[in-house]
């Protein structure tokens, strides 16, 4: 795993390296905060789902395929729902945008 995670990184930096001087530049600031606000939703998500199926796992004795499939689905819906609300607090456009977009398709009642 250790190596996976090295080679992204290594890779990573070459393409940013090599696209930034095609490119003229790649605003490293602006990212880098992207970043950091992608990292703290993800967290908080993994935080929530992970709780989730711990409890669950708690609660339901985990023994049997139904635990385990309603666990799977609870702790799902929760990092799920966990990230789309850290994103919107943290201003994560690039997310809460695909959302808004998917959500205006659906055919749910209208607030005027």
């Amino acid at each position: 795993m250790l190596a996976y995670a090295s080679a992204y990184a290594v890779g990573a930096s070459v393409s940013y390296l090599l696209l930034s001087r095609r490119v003229g530049g790649l605003e490293t600031a602006a990212l880098l905060r992207f970043l950091l606000r992608l990292g703290a939703a993800t967290v908080s998500a993994v935080a929530a789902a992970g709780g989730a199926a711990y409890l669950l796992h708690e609660l339901l004795d985990g023994g049997s395929w139904l635990a385990a499939a309603l666990t799977l689905v609870v702790s799902g819906l929760a990092g799920g729902l966990v990230l789309v609300g850290a994103a919107r607090v943290v201003r994560l456009t690039e997310l809460t945008s695909m959302v808004d977009t998917l959500t205006r398709r659906l055919p749910l009642p209208r607030r005027n």
